[in-house]
Order: C-alpha cells, then sequence, then structure tokens
C-alpha cells in the first residue's frame, strides 16, 4: 500500500498498516523523537550546548587577532584596522543556528572547522570589520575559494601584476630580481611562476 510520511509527506510503499514514517534518515529520527521525547530533549540540550562551545571558540580566537598584538594573525588583522563589533550573542545567534553554507548550501560540520565543509565565519567585504551586515556562515571550501588572490585582504599583488611577474620570468629576469622589484618572497614569485598559487590567472 503506499502511504504519505508524516515528517517529509512523500508517499512511500509499505505493507505495515501502522507505519507513518518513510525509512529516510531524517524521518526515522522524528520517529524516534516522537517514540523517546525525554532522551530527544536531553539530546537537543547536549547538541545546543556543543554549538555554544564551538561557537565561544571561534569568537575568542576573532577578538584575539583583532586585539591582541601578541597574537601571530594580529598584523593580517588588527594592525589593518580590523575591528570585532559583534557582541557574544549575536555570533552565537548567527554560529549556532546556520547549518547551511550561505554560498553552496551544502550541509556544515561542526566537528572539523579544517575540512572543506568545515563551518567557518567569512567577511563579506575583506577590508570590514566583523560586524553583523558584514559576516556569514560558509563553508570551508567556500571561504578558501572566495579568499583567493586580490580578493584577499592580505595580498600585496593585483592581478596585472601576476601577468608581469610571468612574462618577466619568461623573459629571463631572475626571480630574485622580480621578488625585489615586487616586495614579496622568491619562494611566493617561484609559486606564481609554476601557477601553484593565483591558478585563476591567465598568463598573456
Amino acid at each position: 500500500m503506499n502511504k504519505r510520511c508524516e515528517s517529509c509527506s512523500e508517499e512511500f510503499q509499505t505493507d505495515k498498516n501502522y507505519k507513518r514514517y518513510c525509512d529516510k534518515s531524517a524521518c526515522r529520527s522524528s520517529r524516534w523523537r516522537e517514540r523517546h521525547p525525554d532522551k530527544a530533549k536531553i539530546q537537543r540540550q547536549a547538541n545546543d550546548h556543543r554549538r555554544t562551545r564551538l561557537g565561544l571558540d571561534v569568537f575568542q580566537r576573532i577578538k584575539c587577532r583583532c586585539n591582541n598584538s601578541e597574537h601571530k594573525l594580529f598584523p593580517r588583522y588588527g594592525a589593518r584596522g580590523i575591528e570585532c563589533r559583534l557582541t557574544l550573542q549575536q555570533f552565537l545567534d548567527l554560529y549556532s543556528n546556520i547549518e547551511l553554507c550561505s554560498i553552496c548550501d551544502c550541509q556544515l560540520n561542526d566537528d572539523n572547522r579544517l575540512a572543506a565543509d568545515g563551518k567557518t565565519i567569512d567577511r563579506i567585504n575583506n577590508n570590514g570589520h566583523y560586524e553583523i551586515r558584514n559576516v556569514r556562515i560558509v563553508c570551508r571550501s567556500c571561504n578558501v575559494k572566495r579568499n583567493k588572490g586580490v580578493n584577499n585582504g592580505r595580498s600585496k599583488l593585483f592581478d596585472i601584476d601576476v601577468i608581469e611577474i610571468r612574462n618577466m620570468s619568461r623573459s629571463g629576469i631572475s626571480l630574485s630580481d622580480i621578488s625585489r622589484q615586487f616586495d614579496v618572497s622568491v619562494t611566493q614569485i617561484k609559486n606564481i611562476v609554476s601557477g601553484k598559487s593565483w591558478k585563476h590567472i591567465e598568463s598573456e
């Protein structure tokens, strides 16, 4: 017989008249929560506590790199005038309640922020502050892709510089001379010339 799932509203086939949910994992979870309301409440509280703890850790990291001159990332944030203008409650409301990437809509991974789908916070304008209108929650993969090249607030180079660097290398100018001219390291020049970095820029 065909029945309609009470969780996802999709039809499914079953020979059991009492069955109210299909076999999708989310629907099975709904069935479990209905059967075990006390355990479900405890689980929700534990998940909320874990998200709050993770969000607090991220918020403290943001405050440190903006305010603590001893922090290794201070030159990239606080020294550039980037401020954290979010309150703790604003940040936790944003960080704890969003489960999908704001760019690609993938399911975010709370447990491993270093994974491709790890939950990260992104400033929409990389030269702007951490404030509610300028931040969003995205996966690590989208964050890395969006902040490459000139979109990276720490970048010293522009697209036209990368093209010129590659042309200069092809003309026989040494990497050390190029690095002095553009005030970047020889390693960075080598990566640009080899295509290891700035891959999205095609040489002319």
